[in-house]
């Protein structure tokens, strides 16, 4: 059986409960007009943004200093990244551990910059609050959510903490960075490609409006 690759290292009633109260939140509709999700600092450090080192999608070096130009020009790649990295939760592909609740836990963007990611809904067994249509896993405070997480039975407040405890990997700085990695290498590989077909294209061009050239390929051959 494979090793878990997510660590629980609170076991008591009590150290669940202190671990969700304490929790990072946000208040969606900002401190004003008030509102308590659980929320997770999605903001990109130290990503690679070369574009390489990625198996997936392999990269020439030759097109190294174009790309390097390229993304430094285009103001809108990073934002296009951060965007694609954050869909795999926004569009409901993430899937609890072991590989359950798949599209169950729903999760929005925050913030001025989409710097917070925020849980808006969980699967039914939860029992969420549902005060907004929008944020369904919405508490009025910090209090409002700590007294709902103490009416929570054992096995229920063991498997919302285990969720919790599983997207706070997930979303760690050092994870958030590496996605947002694997899709400028993934932009990088389809840029490059276009290049290669341009560059193909121009080729059978000049091919085609030199036909001596041809001509002397052909007698090298012979």
């Amino acid at each position: 059986m494979a090793k878990c690759p997510y660590t629980f290292p609170h076991r008591s009633r009590k150290a669940m409960l202190g671990y969700l109260i304490e929790h990072q939140h946000y208040h969606p509709m900002n401190s004003w007009n008030g509102g308590y999700v659980l929320a997770w600092n999605v903001k990109v450090h130290n990503a690679d943004y070369s574009g390489k080192g990625v198996s997936d999608y392999p990269v020439q070096d030759r097109f190294a200093a174009q790309w390097e130009a390229y993304s430094e020009s285009n103001s809108d790649l990073f934002w296009e990244c951060c965007a694609d990295a954050a869909r795999y939760y926004t569009e409901g592909e993430w899937s609890n551990y072991p590989d359950i609740e798949q599209g169950e836990w729903k999760f929005g963007m925050n913030g001025r910059s989409n710097g917070y990611m925020v849980l808006t809904d969980a699967p039914s067994w939860l029992s969420a609050p549902r005060a907004w249509a929008a944020f369904p896993m919405i508490w009025h405070d910090s209090d409002a959510f700590a007294e709902w997480c103490a009416e929570l039975d054992t096995p229920k407040l063991r498997r919302f903490y285990r969720a919790v405890r599983v997207l706070d990997q997930d979303l760690d700085r050092k994870a958030v960075a590496r996605e947002v990695s694997y899709h400028f290498a993934f932009r990088r590989a389809e840029w490059e490609q276009d290049l290669i077909e341009q560059e193909d294209c121009e080729a059978r061009e000049l091919e085609a409006s030199r036909p001596d050239m041809v001509l002397t390929e052909e007698r090298k051959g012979a």
